[in-house]
């Protein structure tokens, strides 16, 4: 070997084994929390993803429940299976329950109120939990005779 080529080697350094497993060592120091971190608030906006998907269909259950008691005045309890399916929600259900008794806080054939419950059916019971995320709306509804004038067309 020439000296030349013995001199430009010494000059030429690696990285030891320790140096390499120190880096290592930082860098899963800060990349683990990092990862839990991502991890977390990707549950997080998926909770917000769900919840507002079932707030919107809760409402708009709620809607077409207090047009049809408006309408008809007919006091029932439903469950809209699947009213998520077109938003991309098949597991939302919504219970809607329409009573104008006054133990429910209406007023028989004057005031209806009307409750929407939707849930996120995890487990595909087709019933509500304890653990299943809900979100509950209620309104209630005077029973005009113009509403039932108007449904009718006249």
């Amino acid at each position: 070997m020439k000296p030349q080529q013995r001199q430009a080697r010494g000059f030429r350094r690696g990285t030891t084994l320790l140096e390499l497993v120190a880096a290592s060592t930082v860098i899963a120091v800060a990349l683990v929390p990092a990862l839990r971190i991502m991890r977390d608030s990707l549950r997080v906006s998926r909770q917000l993803e769900v919840r507002e998907a079932m707030a919107t269909i809760a409402m708009s259950v709620l809607e077409q429940e207090a047009a049809r008691v408006s309408a008809q005045w007919n006091m029932q309890t439903t469950t809209h299976r699947n009213p998520g399916r077109s938003s991309g929600y098949p597991s939302i259900l919504a219970v809607s329950t329409t009573m104008d008794s006054l133990k429910s806080g209406g007023i028989p054939g004057s005031l209806a109120v009307v409750n929407v419950t939707a849930f996120e059916d995890s487990n595909r019971s087709g019933s509500l939990d304890a653990d299943e995320p809900s979100i509950k709306f209620a309104t209630k509804i005077a029973g005009l005779t113009s509403y039932r004038y108007e449904a009718q067309g006249s």
